[in-house]
């Protein structure tokens, strides 16, 4: 410092100052930029969370729209569809699971979520094979329950026997209740009238072929009946089941997006703790940076008063006549080359005046 012209001392102070408060607002501002890409990003995960929740509700609404416009229509169509939605929503969970990852968030509500629409899939499919397998009034038990009472009542035209046409109006009739009301106790009101039919066949006097493909087409029908009941019970069992994954689905949903908003907010709180305890320390750093300043100004005024009070001294002493005093001062900025200059007449003048003096005495 003492070999530093006073310019220089000064430039000094003022860059320490400077250099403080540029590495303060860095660390600062660095700090804030951190938190705040940290929370957009965390941020943007769980709302991209709580959106595939989202979604994922919507599709599987498509998927059982789908599923009841197959029941009531029997289109194939729709199967496609299902089957292309359900795709979807698994691709959906693949897709959840990486965002999960990312946010902290419990895997095992995506993989239960995954389960029950398996659960539920799985469920579809039986219904969907009873449904195909029970056929339509050309095809499937359907189809061949409707040819057998065709065939039954072309026999019984044949016979030409009211009593049995009666027995069969009665067997059609069972039937239609059974289909309207799925009730098992008409499949067995139908077995009890064919059970008649073939007793009643007994007694008449008709071809022994005609009888026989009569009794055995009577039996095929009420078989065929029972075989069309159990499918529809078999396809019912299904619907608790995938009620229930449906069920269990929606909640793990509603779980996912409800923790994904949870952590959302802990993380702006987060954001903002950090935001605070940032800026806590961006004042504690600038208390310190204008003690800094003090500490440098005090430095570079001491720097300039000090010596200046010693030259005035000196001066003082020199204009009372007392040549001995020195400033005492070996800096090499202004004020020390003043210095030493002011100590050089001081010696000039003790040489010049006091020897001559002391040498005359």
């Amino acid at each position: 410092m003492k070999n530093l012209s006073l310019a220089k001392k000064l430039i000094l102070a003022f860059g320490v100052v400077v250099a403080v408060l540029a590495v303060i607002v860095g660390l600062a501002i660095s700090g804030f930029n951190r938190s705040q890409a940290q929370m957009h990003q965390l941020t943007e995960v769980y709302g991209e969370t709580h959106d595939m929740a989202s979604g994922l509700q919507i599709k599987m609404l498509t998927a059982r729209r789908h599923e009841k416009d197959f029941i009531a229509r029997q289109d194939q169509k729709y199967l496609k569809s299902h089957a292309e939605t359900l795709q979807a929503i698994y691709t959906e969970f693949t897709a959840l699971k990486q965002l999960a990852t990312e946010a902290g968030i419990d895997l095992n509500l995506v993989s239960e979520g995954e389960q029950a629409v398996k659960a539920y899939e799985n469920g579809f499919n039986g219904v969907q094979k009873q449904i195909l397998l029970q056929g339509d009034a050309e095809s499937g038990i359907r189809g061949d329950l409707r040819k057998l009472a065709h065939d039954l009542e072309g026999a019984i035209k044949q016979a030409d026997d009211d009593k049995l046409m009666v027995d069969y109006l009665l067997l059609r009739r069972h039937e239609k209740d059974y289909v309207l009301r799925e009730d098992s106790k008409y499949v067995a009101k139908a077995r009890e009238v064919v059970n008649s039919f073939t007793g009643r066949l007994e007694s008449l006097s008709l071809s022994a072929d005609l009888k026989k493909t009569m009794a055995e087409t009577a039996r095929n029908y009420t078989d065929t009946l029972a075989k069309l009941a159990d499918s529809i019970d078999t396809m019912k069992q299904q619907y608790p089941i995938m009620g229930q994954a449906v069920h269990d689905l929606e909640d793990a949903i509603l779980k996912l997006s409800d923790l994904a908003d949870q952590r959302e907010h802990e993380q702006i709180a987060a954001a903002e703790a950090t935001n605070a305890r940032t800026k806590l320390i961006f004042y504690l750093l600038g208390a310190f940076a204008l003690l800094c300043s003090v500490v440098a100004a005090w430095a570079a005024i001491r720097s300039i008063t000090g010596p200046m009070k010693k030259i005035v001294f000196v001066m003082q002493q020199l204009g009372l006549g007392r040549l001995g005093n020195r400033t005492g001062i070996d800096t090499r900025d202004e004020i020390g080359i003043l210095a030493q200059e002011i100590d050089g007449f001081a010696v000039t003048l003790e040489n010049d005046i006091v020897v001559p003096l002391q040498q005359l005495a």
